[in-house]
């Protein structure tokens, strides 16, 4: 008992630290979107919009009969991809804007547009699709590990880990770091997560 007691907070923990990674991608990605294309309100709007519904999308994506040990071999699997991609995420976003610029000055601006949104747009629906994975899996993990599992815990610790990604975001990161050393870190956060799952 004592046990499934443990496991289960260490559930709720990672849903709070997970819930905190997914909200530093998505604004990470705003950010670096919005300097570049200069339009902040449109591509924070169009940013959050595609994250939450490539969230949405791998929610419903979410394989439905796993024992445990499978549900903790495909979290695993989705925090390394995760790290991958958010280390990854503003270099991508940012090589792809060199690249813009470099098409203008051979006058194919439209190709250098479409690379530079097209990779943009990736990276939202890739890092949102396998955070979306993250939420139906802890739930269910939670629940196979202890019948006082309840999903609406899970459910409000992911939304209080979410207030703590956007409050550290622009007060404790932002001012003092490059986006690209933010990415860097909540993505060691996520391979962090990993080993521990693994381990």
């Amino acid at each position: 008992m004592a046990s499934s007691s443990r496991s289960l907070s260490f559930v709720y923990l990672i849903t709070f630290v997970l819930a905190g990674c997914s909200i530093l991608y998505e604004l990470i990605i705003a950010q670096t979107i919005s300097m570049l294309a200069t339009n902040t309100g449109v591509w924070y709007s169009l940013t959050i919009g595609f994250y939450l519904a490539a969230m949405g999308w791998g929610a419903i994506r979410c394989p439905k009969k796993q024992d445990l040990l499978g549900s903790w071999n495909l979290l695993f699997k989705v925090e390394v991809i995760l790290s991958i991609l958010g280390a990854l995420c503003v270099l991508l976003i940012q090589g792809a804007h060199i690249f813009l610029i470099f098409l203008r000055q051979w006058n194919i601006f439209i190709c250098g547009l479409i690379l530079f949104f097209g990779i943009s747009l990736l990276m939202i629906i890739g890092i949102g699709f396998f955070t979306g994975l993250e939420l139906p899996l802890l739930i269910r993990t939670a629940r196979q590990l202890s019948d006082a599992a309840r999903p609406n815990r899970i459910l409000g610790i992911d939304y209080f880990g979410s207030l703590a990604g956007a409050i550290i975001f622009p007060l404790g990161l932002l001012p003092y770091l490059e986006l690209i050393t933010i990415g860097f870190l909540t993505a060691a956060l996520n391979l962090g997560i990993a080993l521990v799952i693994l381990w």
